[in-house]
């Protein structure tokens, strides 16, 4: 059975946007809550394109450029308060294991460049576990 974890910095990340943006943190912890409550929608984190989990839908996608060295994917609640943002997630599928690495601003975030701060904090978070 797979599990699902919010990694310290992710947890940060969350903080951070309930400063600015109260709505879009607090829908992102909804939906984690609501993919808890039941472990076979873990799964649908991990088929690519547009699926629905109770009253959220979102669009799940593996992140290209980070394939080669990882298995990070990418979620976007859609029409909520935090459709603006990116929920950045690895399953380890030796562990059985799905890890919320960041939530983090769309307009900020380049998913080309892994040299970025933000992105050589979420593969050094991948690789720590």
């Amino acid at each position: 059975m797979i599990s699902l974890d919010v990694h310290f910095n992710a947890k940060q990340d969350l903080v951070n946007i309930s400063q600015t943006n109260p709505e879009a943190a607090s829908t992102v912890l909804a939906f984690l809550q609501e993919l808890k409550s039941d472990p076979d929608w873990l799964n649908k984190l991990l088929t690519y394109g547009n699926n629905e989990i109770n009253e959220f839908g979102f669009n799940a996608k593996p992140w290209q450029k980070a394939k080669a060295s990882t298995n990070l994917w990418r979620l976007r609640i859609l029409d909520t308060p935090a459709t603006t943002y990116r929920v950045v997630y690895g399953y380890h599928w030796q562990y059985q294991q799905l890890v919320v690495y960041a939530v983090i601003e769309k307009a900020g975030f380049n998913y080309d460049d892994l040299t970025t701060e933000i992105n050589k904090r979420i593969i050094s978070d991948w690789n720590a576990i």
